[in-house]
């Protein structure tokens, strides 16, 4: 895996791997059954509490359907037999870690929406996704025009008089939908039938955060019409059924000819069945067939943003190409870019030296203040990527000391430091400030005033 570009390390029993676990994250967890210490299956709770994100793929030599079903419902994301294939292997890893940098794009770019009012509302107004606050009660607070659109409300007013429960297909799953959110304070990924005014049905995926406002619980809740997607996941189940009528382009190919396009496709590649490959998709789906791994591209067809997945099937001879718009994603990562630089704009204005250090201690972000300062004192100003102890090895063990702290704690950091560079004596008063992404510091900010005039 390390030939691949993987980062690997190991751990020779089950304290171990708890042990690093806690310390260190990891994307993914490759679990033996049957360890020195513990079984296998035991770790996958304690794991999943320390890292919720963390997939893990259970490893046996003697499989049974029962320890397979025990496994996946007590969190394995898989199950593989010894001796390993390594093409089933490194497409589980692949397709895993896609699912996390989907999911990490997703949460971050919910987080960076709720930074700032002005930002807050010029991104929620135009967002291609639902954003809602409700009560334990069902009653609907507010809402953007997505939410209430694509549920086919005309005005947010008349949305917000309708009771949640309206809104399900099943009022079973509003229940549930409840106790979620009672039990863990949140709702990840809840799929469910809903029902637009006219009565016609969609499938949504709810993410919901509860938060007490004005002490009051409410319920913080994304929403996104998946109705698209779970057809995509009934499609890939049977791969044999392919939409003609799909608002997608989907194909699927030979080595060298196109054996079905859908009529979306024919428009945006200008060919038809029996064709060869789109001179635009002829690289990567050669890459598909040779490597017999899915590979994902992205294309500007008619002005419109695709995201493509060629998925090659062993044994068969074809691949089914699936294509999904993403012009709408795209527009919204480009007013999150601008709004992020008028963040960046605001620190580069401030007086005081600043600058962010991620949650290894390296600098990502420094303003001209701060650069004119590290100048000031002749010390190098190109420090971005290095760990703060490497760029200041003159810093007192206390320094590092509260930096962790501010990781483990969540908490603002006030000091001040003496420092004493070439000969010279220069005081300082620090604040370091944590950044947080679900519940977690994820970044410090500091900030550095020179208060030797002063002392």
């Amino acid at each position: 895996m390390k030939s691949v570009g993987y980062f690997i390390d190991t751990a020779r029993n089950g304290n171990e791997a708890i042990r690093k676990i806690k310390h260190k994250f990891f994307n993914i967890a490759l679990l033996d059954i049957n360890l020195p210490d513990v079984e296998g299956i035991e770790l996958l709770r304690p794991i999943k509490e320390i890292n919720p994100e963390i997939e893990i793929i259970m490893i046996t030599g003697e499989a049974s359907i029962d320890s397979a079903i025990m496994a996946l419902n007590k969190g394995a994301s898989a199950y593989l037999r010894k001796p390993l294939q390594t093409d089933d292997l490194l497409n589980n890893i692949k397709n895993f870690l896609e699912k996390q940098n989907l999911s990490k794009a997703r949460r971050e770019l919910e987080q960076q929406l709720k930074d700032s009012e002005e930002k807050y509302r010029n991104l929620i107004e135009f967002l291609p996704i639902g954003i809602s606050v409700s009560t334990l009660e069902g009653k609907i607070l507010d809402t953007n025009p997505y939410a209430f659109k694509v549920l086919g409300y005309n005005s947010k007013e008349e949305f917000l008089k309708v009771p949640v429960l309206t809104h399900y297909y099943d009022p079973k799953e509003r229940n549930r939908f409840v106790k979620l959110n009672k039990k863990k304070g949140q709702a990840k990924d809840f799929k469910s039938i809903f029902k637009r005014k006219d009565g016609t049905l969609i499938w949504g995926a709810v993410n919901s955060i509860t938060q007490k406002i004005d002490n009051k619980i409410v319920y913080l809740n994304v929403f996104q019409d998946i109705s698209e997607r779970m057809k995509a996941e009934e499609e890939i189940s049977d791969l044999a059924k392919f939409p003609s009528e799909n608002p997608n382009p989907v194909l699927r190919i030979n080595e060298e000819f196109v054996l079905y396009i859908n009529k979306v496709g024919q428009n945006l590649f200008k060919i038809k069945e029996g064709n060869r490959i789109p001179i635009l998709l002829r690289y990567m789906a050669k890459k598909a067939f040779e490597e017999y791994n899915s590979q994902q591209m992205e294309l500007k067809l008619d002005n419109q943003f695709y995201s493509l997945v060629i998925n090659p099937l062993k044994n068969k001879g074809y691949a089914n190409i699936y294509g999904m718009n993403i012009n709408e994603l795209k527009e919204a990562e480009q007013k999150l870019r601008e709004s992020e630089q008028q963040y960046i704009q605001i620190l580069n204005s401030m007086v005081d030296a600043i600058h962010i250090i991620d949650k290894d201690l390296r600098i990502i972000i420094m303003n001209p203040a701060f650069k004119q300062w590290l100048k000031k004192l002749n010390l190098d100003a190109d420090l971005i990527g290095q760990r703060v102890n490497e760029a200041f090895p003159f810093l007192q063990d206390k320094v590092i000391n509260e930096y962790e702290n501010v990781l483990d704690t969540g908490k603002t950091v006030y000091s001040e430091e003496s420092t004493i560079l070439n000969d010279i004596e220069f005081f300082t008063e620090t604040i370091k400030s944590p950044i947080i992404s679900n519940e977690k510091v994820i970044q410090i900010i500091t900030v550095i005033r020179d208060i030797t005039e002063r002392k």
